[in-house]
């Protein structure tokens, strides 16, 4: 659900690179100075750190307190979730070995070999159905930083193009497992017939952000005279977090532009 509610086309206008976006970063200043605020959260678990404030206000937690250690919980329920669907795969699994043990019985007429291959074909369905759980689990992080280009796909230089092979032999009928082999002929190579098709591999680069926004966007405010970083923080915490407090005392300060500097009075 999360996915689908972010994936729609809304997501697309709150791009850095979308018009909308543009001419809102393209509005003239009309003040002297400008600072901008940047939140930077570490990528390990970011979905869940950003879940976790979407859910509960970071408002909720008093002034200055939406802390790191308030996702602990979220991440920890998030863990716990996908022990579930592991177990229930090595569950399956089990299940999968005793159906498979009981097809020997099937090389002599045996009432109970269609019962045999409908509970072994039940049990692998239903296994699958558990993995495709842990896979989701496994790269909902790195789904959720693709999504808002926390991490960015860069197509590989052209020397790292391989391809995908995979041998037949048609004396014995047996086939290879694909594998990855810079040589792409494809053709008989006496005893076997090699196919193979062109793999890009995929290569991942890591941009910064809050868990919503990147980072180098937030702070490229036109007229910016002033930037100031909040590490640690995602998108919504970043509102109400002791580094706030923090920088904007600084700030205050003079600690970082003398034109904010407030005199004690």
């Amino acid at each position: 659900m999360l996915y689908k509610s972010f994936n729609a086309p809304i997501a697309a206008d709150l791009k850095t690179t979308s018009p909308i976006i543009a001419t809102i970063s393209g509005f003239p200043p009309s003040i002297t100075r400008r600072v901008a605020f940047g939140g930077k959260a570490g990528n390990t678990d970011l979905i869940w750190k950003t879940y976790h404030y979407m859910k509960n206000s970071p408002n909720s937690y008093g002034y200055f307190e939406a802390k790191n250690e308030h996702t602990k919980a979220t991440i920890d329920n998030m863990i716990e979730n996908k022990a579930k669907y592991t177990n229930g795969v090595d569950k399956w699994n089990l299940e999968i070995d005793k159906w498979t043990n009981l097809l020997g019985w099937c090389n002599i007429p045996n009432p109970y070999c269609s019962y045999i291959q409908s509970q072994l074909n039940n049990a692998i369905k239903t296994r699958d159905a558990w993995a495709s759980g842990v896979q989701w689990w496994d790269g909902a992080n790195d789904g959720w930083r693709l999504l808002i280009e926390d991490l960015t796909i860069v197509p590989p230089p052209q020397q790292q193009v391989a391809c995908e092979c995979f041998d037949y032999n048609p004396t014995t009928q047996q086939a290879s497992a694909p594998y990855i082999s810079n040589n792409c002929t494809t053709g008989f190579f006496p005893p076997v017939y090699r196919t193979c098709s062109t793999v890009n591999p995929q290569i991942t680069v890591d941009v910064d952000s809050d868990g919503i926004v990147p980072t180098s966007s937030q702070l490229a405010l036109p007229g910016a005279t002033t930037t100031v970083m909040l590490d640690g923080n995602t998108h919504f915490q970043e509102v109400n977090s002791p580094e706030l407090k923090n920088a904007l005392n600084k700030l205050w300060n003079g600690g970082c532009d003398d034109f904010f500097k407030t005199d004690p009075r």
